[in-house]
């Protein structure tokens, strides 16, 4: 199956692109990417040393504990593990 061109995408769901570009010019979205764009290079950093983790399917724990000290260390208190070893 060929691509959809760009232009059939974005002819299809106008209401999905202005959704978007309102939603991309509001204060607090602008806010959060800007706060992302400055953290860039720790976020990188963190990611480089998550995967230094080993987590075979089924054995991540280590990468689940590591990830929640990160989210508590950026000041979330509500850092919950659920029977799965989902971090949220």
């Amino acid at each position: 199956m060929a691509p959809i061109p760009q232009s059939e995408v974005s002819d299809a769901f106008p209401e999905v692109q202005q959704d978007i570009a309102r939603l991309a010019a509001s204060p607090e979205i602008r806010s959060g990417y800007n706060w992302f764009r400055g953290q860039e290079p720790q976020l990188a950093h963190w990611q480089l040393e998550m995967a230094r983790i080993a987590a075979p399917p089924f054995g991540e724990a280590a990468r689940g504990a590591w990830l929640a000290e990160r989210f508590q260390e950026l000041g979330l208190d509500d850092v919950h593990t659920d029977d799965v070893g989902n971090i949220f």
